[in-house]
């Protein structure tokens, strides 16, 4: 009878824990702001840092091909109609804005040639804006690897998207 006692506690204790263990559907965007006319490894390496840490956070990710800032307007509404077709909860799109002006390798994925980032979060059910960021710089100054601390920089910033739509913030 206590074992039997003991089970039972153990599996209420169990599935009343199931109701936390939830994935949302996230579907993202990456624009690309920069004046060239092809994308940049620094934007792939941050939409797949991104995709990652989203992956990692328990959520099931998806992404739209990333665009360039001068096609804004066609991809952006491109984007929502394929996270609407795909039954996505949320649609996240993030823009890169780099200066490569004063850069000593502009191809480089480096932390150096990000300029801000800053994203919105639309709920595709109802098509309106969730959260809209302000605009984030990176620090620059703390880091002694521009590769890493540009992964850090996405991991950041994927972090408050998770925040975000978690409920959590």
């Amino acid at each position: 009878m206590k074992r039997t006692r003991f089970y039972l506690m153990i599996l209420s204790f169990l599935l009343l824990n199931v109701i936390s263990l939830y994935g949302l559907n996230v579907s993202i965007l990456i624009f690309q702001k920069d004046g060239i006319d092809k994308v940049s490894e620094s934007s792939r390496v941050f939409e797949n840092q991104i995709m990652n840490t989203l992956f990692d956070y328990g959520h099931i990710v998806t992404n739209e091909t990333i665009s360039l800032y001068e096609n804004y307007d066609m991809a952006s509404v491109n984007g929502f109609n394929a996270a609407v077709d795909g039954f996505m909860d949320y649609f996240v799109e993030i823009k890169l804005e780099y200066d490569i002006s004063q850069s000593k390798n502009p191809e480089a994925v480096s932390l150096e040639n990000l300029k801000s980032v800053d994203y919105v979060i639309k709920k595709v059910s109802t098509g309106e804006v969730f959260y809209k960021s302000e605009v984030i710089s990176p620090n620059k100054a703390t880091v002694s690897n521009q590769y890493v601390g540009f992964n850090r920089f996405a991991c950041e910033i994927a972090d408050n998207i998770n925040l975000k739509i978690s409920g959590r913030m």
